[in-house]
């Protein structure tokens, strides 16, 4: 009844719009959540460590893949690892290399080009999948777990499956008596008629869950940067999640949910991109979607050859999957710049237009989001709480960021392009001023003092075409500067400040008269070259 619930809910909330509620998910939301699957992707690929799933598991003697291969001397555990890592690493690269064959000028044509872009994937499955069982065939890597046929995959221990599941209940027996029935008997209550109404609290959880996946899956899909044109159906997504939920359950198959990743990849896969990854175009048809569907449904008579494939391979094709996702992921990008240098930061509004302290408060909030609910889906005792913690971001987005951050500042990390740049035209922002340490201001202020000194020689030039600019970053200034006479003038004082007046004056008259001979011997060009080094870390030349 648990599965039913959730179906009613589901029918409940597309019949009262509940999907309005989805506006209020912005980026804030989206990109946590989105990290979030990435994250588990790029975590099981490589070793989780709360499972036994990842290629850090090959590399302990008892995991369970070892084990059928345990009384055969020539089976090395270290083997298996070093040959699985070499496989998932390599089918990341070749997917990766061969992802970007579009762009590149190798090949006849860019017909072939694009072939081999979009079938990038399947190609290094079907490499790697050759190198494990050809070029290293003694080494007995761990396959896909594969039915031997067409069944249910809950195997009885006795005629009555009530009684157990085989073989976790019953490990003395060599065989199972047989599988479940097909379709699952909704009246078998097990003699507690109040089972139904005790399941409708855990229904409502799930039914958060599958809401909020489907419904942010969806926002990230449409986001504007997709440049999708259709217009998106939530409601009507939400009935058939639901009626997909209902029969699904009644033949205990796997819920059919949202899949964030998979979905992000199909949106990029159909997608004309600029060779920076930007999104022109995407190919908005249904037919991707029923060809996909009927593979899978092919797929259960070929069982037999997707037992070849090596779950290394598969580990490589979740670890890629992951990784390409987290490109347009800007949550992502700037929990990345807390590691680099600030004037190698990337050219986005959230850098030219926010404060660095403020954008990095708003990477931190949404970083303590992220670990709140990596924890949470991770430990089981609290891992019911997972889809409360999800619906929290966005109040916490609505009402608490409101009062840290002004609109300006929210608009310019937490909106779209287009979004950005109308707000841009209409208002005019400008670059805030970078906060400048006392070290940055005393060398500013003696590069002021040295160009007062060059004013009377450059009083009787041309005036030069100057215009006043707004002020980026500190680092820009210091960048177009040239403070090397001012530098040069404290280190020429700071190393007489301390001597004896008797010593220090016939220096310091000697070093006035060693620059005054400089100025007059100067021609005019160079006076002129040297006023406008001294004024360009305030002005740009027109």
């Amino acid at each position: 009844m648990f599965q039913q619930g959730v179906s009613v809910y589901m029918f409940l909330a597309a019949v009262f719009d509940l999907n309005r509620i989805i506006v209020y998910a912005t980026r804030f939301t989206d990109e946590i959540f989105a990290l979030l699957i990435s994250a588990i992707f790029i975590i099981n690929a490589l070793g989780n460590p709360f499972g036994d799933t990842g290629l850090y598991h090959y590399f302990k003697e008892d995991h369970k893949s070892h084990a059928y291969y345990a009384s055969d001397p020539d089976y090395n555990h270290l083997s298996v690892a070093l040959l699985s890592t070499f496989l998932c690493i390599g089918t990341v690269q070749v997917a990766a290399s061969l992802k970007r064959t579009k762009f590149t000028s190798y090949y006849p044509t860019q017909g072939i080009r694009n072939t081999i872009t979009d079938f990038s994937v399947v190609l290094a499955i079907a490499l790697w999948t050759f190198v494990d069982k050809v070029v290293f065939p003694t080494i007995k890597t761990e396959s896909l777990n594969v039915p031997a046929g067409f069944n249910p995959t809950y195997a009885c221990c006795y005629d009555d499956c009530s009684l157990g599941n085989f073989p976790d209940d019953c490990p003395d027996l060599d065989k199972e008596a047989g599988f479940r029935p097909w379709l699952v008997d909704l009246t078998d209550l097990g003699g507690k008629p109040w089972l139904p109404f005790m399941a409708a609290g855990p229904a409502l959880l799930a039914f958060i869950l599958v809401f909020l996946d489907d419904g942010i899956t969806w926002h990230l899909i449409n986001h504007p940067s997709h440049k999708i044109t259709h217009g998106a159906a939530y409601n009507w997504d939400t009935v058939v999640i639901g009626i997909m939920t209902l029969v699904n359950s009644l033949l205990g198959l796997p819920w059919l949910v949202a899949a964030t990743v998979r979905s992000l990849n199909h949106v990029h896969a159909l997608a004309e991109k600029t060779p920076d990854g930007k999104i022109q175009s995407v190919l908005e048809t249904r037919l991707t979607h029923l060809g996909i569907h009927v593979l899978v449904l092919a797929s259960i008579f070929a069982l037999d050859l997707l037992k070849v494939i090596p779950m290394p391979v598969l580990y490589g094709v979740f670890l890629f999957m992951g990784i390409v996702s987290l490109g347009t992921n800007s949550f992502y990008n700037r929990f990345t710049m807390f590691f680099m240098q600030p004037e190698k930061y990337p050219m986005e509004p959230y850098t030219q237009y926010v404060k660095p302290s403020k954008m990095h408060l708003f990477t931190i909030i949404q970083l303590v989001l992220f670990v709140t609910l990596y924890v949470v889906k991770t430990i089981k005792a609290i891992a019911i709480a997972f889809p409360i913690v999800i619906a929290l971001c966005i109040p916490v987005r609505v009402y608490v960021l409101t009062k840290i951050f002004t609109k300006e500042e929210l608009i310019m990390i937490d909106s779209d392009e287009e979004t950005i740049k109308r707000y841009l035209e209409k208002n005019e922002a400008t670059p805030p001023e970078e906060e400048v340490s006392e070290k940055e201001k005393d060398i500013e202020k003696q590069d002021d003092d040295a160009a007062k000194e060059n004013e009377d020689q450059v009083s009787g030039l041309p005036p030069l075409n100057m215009r006043r600019q707004p002020r980026k970053r500190s680092n820009f200034h210091k960048s177009l500067s040239a403070p090397q006479h001012s530098q040069a003038n404290a280190l020429f004082f700071g190393k007489v400040h301390d001597m004896p007046a008797n010593e220090a004056e016939p220096l310091v008259q000697q070093e006035l008269e060693r620059r005054q001979r400089v100025r007059q011997e100067s021609d005019p060009h160079m006076l002129l070259a040297e006023a406008e080094r001294m004024i360009s870390k305030d002005y740009r030349f027109g």
